[in-house]
């Protein structure tokens, strides 16, 4: 799925990229293999702006989110070449969660990292080690120093995304315009499926230390790098969706207030 007259000369990728008409079937999410089309997750051509597998992963958090992200990246497995291409959300939730974990862990990490204070490290000490300690049940989490725990911290980072990436790699590709010529470079992920290369996303970020924050809004939870480090929403509507819902909250028990002193 190139532009016209556009080509994208890639590496030995194993299997092609699939998004299109998802649905929910009871507990699955369902692409209509028919009517599904091949794409290139890293191609600006083939995303709306603003569009990222990882962020846009990170969210799912309903079964219309993962229809809603399959109908834009496809489903996080290679779908069989025989029978239904679907998945169960069950199964979604359960990624989606780890995911998330990884994110909030690897922002905690880097901003700590960054402001490398004792308060900054018993902060995420007080805020990571019962998560922690389940992962390593052969260490007493009370008994070691609040660097330890910052390193344990790091180390869970590496592990999560690790995992994720597996034996997975990034070659190189080219987009020829058939007039122009070569256009730009960009990367072409080896990977088996769509989660693994969500992966390799965060591992771009975390070996580049790009810093990380979720946003402030309830209705979002949105990862995002801050252009500003006071920055606490991904986008300046959600920062004035949410102070307009505290104002409504506030005027409504101001409201409740008047009533219990009026006696009605």
């Amino acid at each position: 799925m190139d532009r016209p007259g556009q080509r994208v000369h890639l590496g030995q990728r194993r299997e092609p990229w699939w998004r299109g008409p998802a649905v929910i079937e009871g507990d699955w999410i369902s692409i209509d293999r028919r009517k599904a089309e091949e794409y290139h997750p890293t191609l600006y051509a083939h995303l709306r702006p603003g569009e990222n597998a990882l962020a846009e992963l990170a969210i799912v958090r309903r079964p219309r989110d993962a229809v809603a992200f399959a109908r834009s990246f496809g489903l996080l497995y290679a779908p069989p070449k025989d029978g239904p291409w679907r998945e169960s959300f069950r199964l979604w939730d359960k990624q989606v969660q780890l995911l998330r974990i990884g994110l909030t862990l690897y922002a905690d990490v880097q901003a700590t990292i960054a402001d490398r204070t004792p308060e900054r490290i018993r902060q995420l000490r007080e805020a990571w080690s019962p998560l922690l300690a389940l992962g390593r049940p052969d260490l007493d989490f009370t008994a070691i120093t609040d660097v330890d725990v910052f390193s344990q911290a790091a180390d869970a980072v590496v592990s999560i995304v690790n995992d994720g990436v597996g034996d997975a790699s990034e070659r190189t590709a080219v987009t020829v315009d058939k007039e122009k010529g070569p256009l730009w470079f960009m990367a072409d992920p080896q990977t088996p499926d769509l989660l693994t290369f969500v992966y390799l996303q965060l591992q771009t970020l975390v070996t580049g230390l790009v810093p990380l924050r979720t946003c402030a809004d309830p209705e979002c939870g949105r990862s995002f790098t801050p252009d500003d480090p006071r920055a606490r929403y991904c986008q300046p509507a959600h920062g004035n969706r949410t102070r307009a819902r505290r104002s409504r909250r506030r005027l409504t028990s101001a409201g409740e207030g008047d009533e219990q002193e009026t006696g009605t």
